[in-house]
């Protein structure tokens, strides 16, 4: 099914974001960097919606390149 594509991108692009933006943090102190999530100054569920921004920036291109790639048939 074509929504479980889309979760499955979603929660890589996720992993992803969240190890680049963090590396340190999730191989020195996973879990103390979890428990900090709650103060953090962007708020606890920034991680969601930046991967969210994220994906629907690549959601946008996907769609294009599927128009674009359409229209050339």
């Amino acid at each position: 099914m074509q929504w479980q594509k889309e979760i499955k991108i979603y929660l890589l692009l996720f992993v992803l974001l969240s190890l680049s933006m963090h590396f340190g943090a999730w191989t020195g102190h996973p879990l103390q960097h979890l428990q900090a999530l709650s103060d953090s100054s962007l708020g606890p569920f920034h991680p969601f919606v930046i991967t969210l921004i994220v994906y629907l920036i690549l959601f946008f291109f996907r769609f294009l390149w599927r128009v674009v790639t359409k229209f050339k048939r």
